[in-house]
């Protein structure tokens, strides 16, 4: 398989459009035509990992962080950015990240962190992402709307999550008065005709809307053919990847924060944040779980109202907004909350792409 290949169908189940508009995602790296010998996963890309990614056969790294993260000046030994990316050019190895676009996915960490907390009903705080799209409705009359539907969903248009050929159909009637020359499918030029007509409208991916025209074109009956075209607005949160679950049930603020420890396999005790006067034998039962940064995400933790949030990390003045807001925080550190990006996606590759998966490695820095 092809880098490229393999790149397109990993962006199925990871479209680069749920990113936010500032990450750093994508092939940061490599050559879209290299035909693939293995695939090395890991949560940063260190200079140790590119001998560890060679020696495992794999001529592709898939990282959750970005290596390039501003615009490069130069690429010279003495920052660690700049010694990765040397090794990289050395060894040819490509480089993949997928970052927000993961963790805006059903197939992120934060199923892994819920379920060695316990959590039940795990659900998200704002509705998945929906990458930039167009609407597209089309007039025509009921006896082509099967047609021109099928042409449209085979060229890309009506997929809504798991669902495709989606589309909605409202009857009215149509008007025209052809001029000379024309040749109406209905009626006659130099008349005033009525039409029954449907009114078909599907959605339809950015970069599909130039083909998916060209099919209905295609599949419609009419000379000129009535069409409106809809930019639909996107819908990002920040609060996207945190999701929110109960406990089976209450504990103590102390015996959460102990078994965040204990099953997340944490070497030191998380941080935990109390509000101003907290009664230590209170109980918490809901729970938010933010991998990673959650600074970003914070207002909207604090409007969704959970009992407490466990957050990978968190700065000094996000630390007071919490507190100020009455919510108790564990801080269970970055990397720490983050580490089975790594499980996860060896299990999101093998499920999308089956016997066509090339041989992965995974860094064992972190331990599971």
């Amino acid at each position: 398989m092809r880098l490229g290949e393999f790149l397109a169908r990993l962006e199925e189940k990871l479209p680069p459009g749920a990113a936010f508009p500032e990450d750093r995602i994508g092939l940061q790296a490599g050559d879209a035509d290299t035909e693939l010998s293995g695939v090395y996963l890991t949560l940063d890309l260190e200079v140790e990992d590119v001998p560890a990614a060679r020696a495992a056969g794999a001529n592709l790294v898939v990282v959750h962080h970005p290596v390039i993260r501003e615009p490069l000046t130069h690429v010279r030994a003495g920052s660690r950015q700049n010694d990765v990316l040397r090794a990289l050019l050395e060894a040819r190895l490509a480089v993949y990240v997928a970052h927000t676009n993961f963790d805006n996915s059903p197939f992120g960490m934060v199923h892994e962190l819920g379920r060695r907390l316990e959590l039940s009903d795990l659900v998200p705080l704002a509705p998945p992402p929906r990458p930039a799209e167009f609407k597209l409705a089309v007039f025509v009359p009921a006896s082509h709307r099967n047609a021109v539907l099928s042409a449209m969903s085979d060229a890309g248009a009506g997929r809504i999550g798991d669902y495709v050929m989606c589309s909605f159909g409202s009857p009215g009637t149509g008007t025209f008065l052809g001029l000379a020359g024309t040749s109406p499918t209905v009626g006659q030029s130099g008349r005033l005709e009525e039409v029954e007509e449907m009114r078909l409208e599907m959605v339809v991916p950015e970069d599909r809307l130039p083909l998916v025209i060209a099919a209905m074109l295609r599949a419609h009956p009419y000379e000129e053919v009535a069409y409106d075209v809809y930019r639909l607005a996107e819908v990002k949160s920040r609060a996207q990847y945190v999701w929110q679950g109960r406990l089976p049930q209450p504990l103590a603020l102390s015996q959460l924060a102990e078994r965040v420890r204990e099953n997340i396999c944490l070497t030191v005790p998380p941080r935990v944040v109390s509000p101003r006067g907290w009664d230590e034998s209170r109980a918490v039962q809901t729970v938010a779980v933010c991998p990673g940064g959650g600074n970003s995400a914070l207002g909207e933790i604090i409007a969704s109202r959970p009992d407490v949030v466990m957050v990978g990390e968190l700065g000094y003045a996000g630390q007071l907004e919490a507190r100020h807001a009455g919510l108790p925080v564990i801080v269970a550190g970055h990397a720490e909350t983050e580490r089975f990006f790594v499980p996860a996606m060896r299990d999101l590759l093998l499920r999308a792409l089956g016997s066509d998966c090339p041989p992965l490695a995974l860094s064992q820095r972190y331990p599971l």
